[in-house]
């Protein structure tokens, strides 16, 4: 049947300021933040060509096709325009076939409809016709790849989308998005295109992704690729998509639904039906839509969960049912599964999975869960059951799991004797140690300290239950035991123990309270394997001992040296602000001592305590050591913490620069310049010292930099200049002393005039007629010698008034070489007028 779509227009060309609308209908504000979406995607590559080329996009609740070619009225090339209609998505989205739009987009822009709109008939009924490579650019578009799926070469790219657009759902429309790319790093849209077209010739830059070349067979590999190309094969999948309300938005929902059809048609078990259950959960979430058939899934689910075993049930823990109809069904069963079960000996593994995952809230759903302690709260009432022989086995492999199954289930009947989990805390002293008695008897090492804690101080419970607990790996009896102890307690028992559990215990209290290392010696050993385990639950422990810098300095000096030291303290120490060792004057004989990661890290924060404190105070804190130069050197941010002195501070960072030999000219060169651009003024003092730093290193292109730079109007670095004068060839120099900056000697003004004479006229004065033509005569010139030399003998006689003048010489050269630069210099200069 037709459709009638309301259509808005933009044309988009370059102007002065780069890529805009230039006419558009309706939403101008619409029309207008569409302008960067309608230029090329990138720079065409040189030597590419390209022809007008369709695209498309989801935009808010429109949906945008435009045509884009070149500007032939354009100054230059790279110039395109673009004809673009915006349409209501959700109407769009149920159009089959897009060529009446496409057409339009085809015309001139004088042939497009008003500034108001328009509206477009379009017969829904037809099917654009399928192309040659629909089928392999459907079979692209649900493999699994990096990017969009590419298509090679432009020739029927639009008759392409066309074809496949007719054949998408109308969710999959509403998402689609396809145009031209010149390369992978074109593509940078939020939701990127899933098909692109580009050019043959830059194939190249596509390895790796999903190419589709523009014609040959193609096969369908799959149902979802035969339902995306309209092949009769995947009727089958599309009739149970309809039947069970799958409406796919994206091309993965078609790999989806495939695998729930195949699941569907396959030999019925329990774990292809939750599988489907989860897959239709997401692909179809209204649980009114294919109810019949869902309905069926959920009856047929339930029958086998009454015969499934733990590992087959567990699979259903994290399934959602919102989506299927009555799902109190299922979760009934499940809680009846959990009633009747006989807690078999070879399934203690797998049981425990099922209670672990029914006791812990992210690993199930809420529903999961309370069916299956429902069910196990019904077993634990039960005498007939075996429930206390299955919680002793889970508690062997899982403590916290059986004790939480407990807390869930309650304790009722005899398990309140045996399980002592519920003693209150007003439990009289002569019952504690009965219940402490009996928990040794059969081991129940958590039910000996909770009732040992009951009864003692925190003290005599440690000692009490160390007696009996001797395995280093349990903690659960001594938390037990420590149960109702203040952390001070926990904290005292670990300085009193050489049990290498209890550190760790009192180590999570300080990780709490790091404040009660304040009161502790930490010169012992014990109090140090304290502060080692509060580390490991957070490094904020670090400022818990009263002089934690002198704690640590002392661990050091244990270590440089040559005893032994706790390694793992020394590692948790140095991701800590303790491992700036700028404040520990052997951090030398430390580096070698320790390991790669430890040493890195401590140089480096020492490095950044090193600039820090040189930042802060003007001058480096101290001359770092080769292995910490070379930290500093390397990293990165370096330069950034140099240039960020900048200004006011250029002077301190000059004198890191020259605490540092190997920084280098290069690198310098560079900070240079951002330094000279960031600051538009430097002051005298911190210029001179860039200019004595250059000097100091021979760098003679800095200089130079330096040089242009003053030439080009930085006047501020006059005393850089002065201090680096040195560095300057002559003419230079020259320039410089023109310029105000440094001094030349008359006898090296002379020299140049002599060297300058000899590279011009080689052969001597009387080349080329010169001297006479400056009004000498040749017979004022040296006979013999080479051209240097008479040169020389000429020069000396003008300069003492003989023969001709040097103003009249420079002249006449000037005559010749009137773009000889440096005859320029020295005509002008006032020596030789």
């Amino acid at each position: 049947m037709p459709i009638a779509l309301t259509a808005e227009w933009g044309l988009y060309g370059g102007l002065s300021h780069g890529h805009a609308l230039l006419k558009g209908s309706g939403s101008s504000d619409l029309a207008l933040s569409l302008a960067f979406r309608m230029d090329l995607p990138d720079n065409a590559p040189y030597g590419v060509a390209w022809a007008p080329f369709l695209r498309g996009f989801p935009y808010g609740d429109r949906y945008v096709l435009a045509r884009t070619e070149p500007d032939p009225t354009a100054a230059r090339s790279g110039i395109v325009v673009s004809r673009a209609c915006i349409l209501p998505l959700e109407t769009f989205a149920q159009v089959t076939d897009i060529r009446p739009v496409t057409r339009v987009l085809e015309t001139a822009w004088d042939n497009l409809p008003s500034d108001d709109g328009s509206q477009i008939l379009i017969d829904n009924d037809v099917l654009p016709d399928a192309t040659a490579d629909l089928e392999a650019t459907a079979g692209a578009l649900l493999t699994h790849g990096k990017g969009p799926v590419v298509r090679l070469g432009q020739d029927g790219f639009d008759d392409l989308v066309v074809a496949l657009w007719a054949r998408l759902e109308p969710g999959l429309r509403r998402g689609f998005a396809f145009r031209l790319s010149f390369g992978p790093r074109d593509i940078v849209e939020t939701a990127p295109p899933a098909l692109v077209c580009v050019p043959k010739a830059l194939e190249g830059q596509w390895h790796g992704h999903r190419v589709v070349r523009a014609s040959g067979p193609g096969s369908s590999t799959s149902l979802a690729t035969a339902v995306l190309c309209g092949h009769p094969s995947g009727s089958a999948l599309a009739t149970f998509m309809r039947d069970t309300g799958i409406e796919p938005n994206a091309f993965t929902h078609l790999i989806m639904a495939e695998h729930a059809y195949r699941l569907m048609t396959a030999e019925p078990c329990l774990t292809s039906m939750i599988e489907t259950v989860r897959l239709l959960s997401k692909l179809a979430p209204d649980p009114s839509s294919g109810r019949a058939h869902k309905d069926a899934l959920i009856g047929s689910l339930c029958e086998f969960l009454a015969r499934a075993n733990a590992s087959e049930l567990l699979p259903l823990r994290n399934v959602t049912l919102a989506a299927m109809p009555s799902p109190d069904r299922v979760w009934s069963a499940v809680q009846g599964w959990m009633a009747g079960n006989g807690f078999p000996d070879d399934q203690v593994t797998e049981m425990l999975g099922v209670v672990q995952s029914a006791v812990t809230a992210d690993l199930a759903v809420a529903e999961w869960r309370t069916a299956i302690l429902g069910g196990l709260k019904a077993a634990a009432r039960n005498a007939g059951a075996d429930f206390p022989k299955a919680f002793w086995r889970w508690s062997t492999l899982s403590a916290d799991t059986a004790v939480a199954a407990l807390e869930a289930v309650g304790v009722v009947g005899g398990l309140e004797q045996r399980l002592a989990k519920s003693i209150p805390e007003n439990l009289p002293r002569n019952a504690a140690d009965a219940v402490a008695a009996m928990a040794a008897k059969h081991g129940w090492l958590v039910l000996h300290g909770a009732s040992l804690s009951v009864a003692h101080t925190p003290s005599d419970a440690v000692r009490l239950q160390l007696a009996l607990d001797k395995d280093p790996g349990f903690f659960d009896g001594l938390k037990a035991a420590l149960g109702r102890a203040k952390p001070p307690d926990i904290f005292s028992c670990a300085l009193q123990s050489a049990d290498p559990r209890l550190p760790l215990l009192a180590g999570a209290e300080v990780a709490k309270r790091p404040s009660l290392l304040r009161s502790a010696d930490m010169a012992s050993n014990r109090a140090l394997s304290v502060w080692r385990e509060a580390l490991a639950v957070t490094t904020d422990a670090w400022n818990g001992p009263t002089n934690p810098q002198a704690a640590f300095h002392s661990v050091l000096d244990a270590w440089a040296n040559g005893s032994a030291a706790d390694t793992g303290l020394l590692d948790l120490l140095s991701q800590t602000p303790l491992g700036d060792l700028a404040a520990y004057s052997r951090r030398s004989e430390i580096w070698p001592r320790v390991g790669t990661p430890v040493r890195e890290r401590l140089l480096k924060a020492t490095a950044n305590g090193w600039l820090a404190g040189a930042s802060a105070d003007g001058h480096p804190p101290f001359e770092p050591d080769e292995s910490l130069r070379a930290i500093i050197l390397a990293d990165a941010g370096l330069d950034d913490a140099l240039l960020a002195l900048t200004p006011g501070q250029v002077t301190t960072a000059m004198r890191v620069i020259a605490s540092l030999p190997d920084y280098g000219e290069r690198r310098f060169r560079n900070l240079l310049r951002q330094i000279l651009a960031k600051a538009s003024a430097i002051a005298e003092i911190e210029a001179e010292g860039i200019g004595r730093l250059v000097a100091s290193g021979r760098w003679r292109d800095t200089a130079r930099d330096l040089f242009l730079a003053f030439r080009a109007g930085r006047n501020d670095l006059k005393p850089s200049l002065q201090a680096c004068h040195g560095l300057f060839n002559f003419w230079d120099g020259l320039e410089l002393w023109r310029l105000g900056v440094g001094a030349i000697s008359d006898d090296a003004k002379w020299n140049a005039f002599q060297t300058l004479a000899a590279e011009v006229y080689s052969a001597g004065p009387d080349q080329d007629s010169l001297w006479e033509r400056a009004g000498g005569s040749n017979a004022e010139l040296p006979a013999s010698g080479t051209g240097m030399s008479r040169w020389s003998a000429a020069l000396r006689g003008v300069r003492h008034g003989a023969g001709v003048r040097a103003s009249d010489l420079l002249n006449t050269m000037l005559d010749d070489y009137p773009r000889n630069e440096r005859l320029r210099h020295l005509a002008e200069d006032p020596l030789f007028k």
